[in-house]
């Protein structure tokens, strides 16, 4: 690690290592999975006759 860019708040290595994960994320994305729909906790009752 390069002193001078730790000193100025920069990890050359942190940034080498989101390099190379944004370009495996490019490659192979991660799964879209489909949200479940909203449980209906009041349901309409039945009117009285």
């Amino acid at each position: 690690m390069d002193p001078k860019l730790v000193r100025e708040g920069q990890d050359p290595q942190l940034l080498k290592a989101i390099e190379v994960e944004m370009e495996l994320l490019k490659k192979q994305p991660p799964p879209n999975y489909l949200k479940p729909a909203y449980p209906n906790y009041h349901p309409q009752l039945p009117a009285i006759q």
